[in-house]
Formats: structure tokens, C-alpha cells, sequence
């Protein structure tokens, strides 16, 4: 009764509750298809959901996909090595796809290479951490995907983490040309950290996904920059997270491979700080977004509860599929 009360009084009038014995009237709980005691039955209009455990969680989640009965379908890309939310363990996406199916979106991975289609059904499209660079043929795909009214979630890895080698990288290069956002072949070096290559988040751009985050940061185990350059027509960009003043974008790449590297920021070379480690853009014609970050271990289960990781994967998708 505790925890209604709470929905019911910051509910502005809009949630109501009520308690009812089965034993005195059974014929409610037949109607609610009740089958356990303690269930909750919460209804708007014709739809229903039954909740069983009493936390706020599992009232929300219900709430949310009563509000959002017709389910959003997120792809998630493999064919080049990318994290996925079938795996289990701690370098999985599992965590991620508990949360968005508790939000009523249905969420399956999609091989590009192998099927050479996309889903019609397909509202965005997840490519988490490549291994191997996405083919220019995917990306063509992409393209048209976009074109009508999809969106796209990449997170593109510092090149010393893939295997990338001296390999083109189509898809980063279409992000530049036409969206204006370039993925930085470097690394982000943040002294603020007790890990120099583990930066954090020291501030969000004012945008619908990080609005509620302001006080909460975010943490990336290796992160490339991710700068917002000039948009072409149509598009608008915005750099999302920036990293402390005193952080850098090293592009001394080869310097890491050494066992007495001894990495410094270096005028003229190397990115200054604040550094931008993700972006968002849109396409007011199509309707489509994009939200790109240049680090992909984030939201995997190992760092998904760390700071605000998970909210920051989750809102990212919800912005993506306008379910914000």
C-alpha cells in the first residue's frame, strides 16, 4: 500500500488504486486472471498487466508497456565480432536486453552479411563494438535503412582495441561524410581517472537522453574521440558527452604497443581536452537519428550498473526509436 500511495500521489491525478479480496469476490480475480496471491492488475482502457513481485522496478516496467502496447524492434548487428545480447557473462549485452524487453521492446540480432536484408519490422539498429570493419555493401544498406526513417546506434572501439589493422573503415567514413561526425583515430588519455584510459564523463550536452543525467557519470573502459564537424544540409549534430579539461585525444597510437611507452599530451598533435566521446544527429526530412559513441564496453554487463552506463545505453535507444 506504501509503494502505491507513492504512484498515486505523484501521479497528477492519473493512477488509482483499489484492493480486492478474491475470497469475498472471486469472480474479479477469474476476470483478472488471477492464478497467485499478491498479484497486482494494473489496467488502462482495454489492456492489462499482472505483476507478481512488488518493487518499484517491476510496477514501472509494467506501467511503461501498458503506455506502449505496440512493441519497437532493436537490431542488434554481428557478423564482425560486435558484443550481443544473446551472449551471457560479463562481455555480454544481456543486461541491456533485459531492460528494453522489460520496456516492451522486442529485440533480436541481425547478420547483414548472411541475410543481405533488413527487417521490415526494424525500428533501430544497434552495431556494438565491430571487431571487423562493417562492409561498404552494409553500409549502403544502412544508408537506405536510414533514408526511411530508421535510426542507428553505433559504438566504434579505439582502433588499438580492434582488429581493424591498416583496413578501411567504411562506416566510419559515411558517418563523416554525411553526418558530420567523426570517430578520431585515437585514444582518450584522462588524468582525472585512476585508470588514464578508463575516462569518465565530466558533462552532457542539454538533450533529451542525458537531461535527467546531470549529476550522474558515466565511465568508459578505453574511448576514441567522436567530434561533431560541419553537418551537411539538412542534418543537425551535437556533441553528447564530454570528458574532463584534463583529458586528451592521443593519436600516438603506435606508442602503446611499446613497453616503456611514456604517453604525454603533445600541442598541435594530440586532441585537448574537454574531449567529445559521443554525438547525436538527426534528419528532420527522414525523421532519422543517430547517436554514436567511441567506446563499446559500456553497457556489456561488466560496466552496465557502473554510474550511469545503463541509463545512458537505455535512454540513448529510447531517443533513437522516439520512445523517449
Amino acid at each position: 500500500q506504501s509503494l502505491l500511495e507513492q504512484y498515486q500521489f505523484n501521479s497528477d491525478g492519473k493512477f488509482e488504486y483499489t484492493f480486492i479480496d478474491p475470497e469475498v469476490d472471486p469472480l474479479a480475480a477469474q476476470n483478472a486472471n488471477i492464478t497467485r496471491d499478491g498479484t497486482v492488475v494494473l489496467r488502462t482502457g482495454n489492456q492489462q498487466e499482472l505483476v507478481t513481485i512488488m518493487s518499484e522496478q517491476e510496477l514501472t516496467g509494467a506501467l511503461v508497456r501498458l503506455m506502449n502496447p505496440a512493441s519497437e524492434s532493436i537490431y542488434f548487428l554481428i557478423g564482425h565480432g560486435e558484443y550481443s545480447p544473446e551472449d551471457t557473462g560479463d562481455q555480454s549485452l544481456s543486461q541491456v536486453k533485459r531492460t528494453l524487453e522489460s520496456k516492451n521492446y522486442v529485440v533480436a540480432t541481425l547478420n547483414l552479411l548472411a541475410t543481405n536484408q533488413i527487417p521490415e519490422d526494424a525500428r533501430v539498429i544497434v552495431i556494438a563494438g565491430p571487431k571487423k570493419p562493417v562492409s561498404q555493401a552494409e553500409v549502403v544498406m544502412l544508408d537506405s535503412f536510414l533514408a526511411g526513417g530508421g535510426s542507428l546506434i553505433v559504438m566504434e572501439e579505439p582502433l588499438p582495441t580492434t582488429e581493424f589493422g591498416e583496413a578501411d573503415d567504411p562506416l566510419a567514413n559515411y558517418l563523416a561524410q554525411n553526418w558530420g561526425v567523426i570517430l578520431g583515430k585515437d585514444i582518450i588519455v584522462d588524468l582525472t581517472s585512476n585508470q588514464p584510459l578508463a575516462p569518465y564523463a565530466a558533462s552532457y550536452a542539454n538533450h533529451a537522453i542525458t537531461q535527467k543525467m546531470q549529476n550522474l557519470t558515466s565511465q568508459f573502459p578505453t574511448g576514441r574521440s567522436v567530434q561533431v564537424g560541419t553537418a551537411p544540409e539538412g542534418v543537425t549534430n551535437l556533441s553528447l558527452v564530454l570528458t574532463a579539461q584534463q583529458s586528451w585525444a592521443e593519436t600516438d597510437l603506435e606508442s602503446l604497443n611499446t613497453a616503456d611507452s611514456q604517453i604525454s599530451y603533445e600541442d598541435g598533435v594530440d586532441l585537448p581536452g574537454p574531449v567529445s566521446m559521443a554525438a547525436v544527429a538527426e534528419r528532420v526530412s527522414s525523421e532519422s537519428r543517430l547517436v554514436i559513441f567511441g567506446d563499446a564496453d559500456f553497457p556489456i554487463d561488466a560496466n552496465y550498473a557502473a554510474y550511469g552506463n545503463g541509463d545512458l545505453i537505455t535512454n540513448s535507444i529510447d531517443w533513437a526509436a522516439q520512445q523517449e
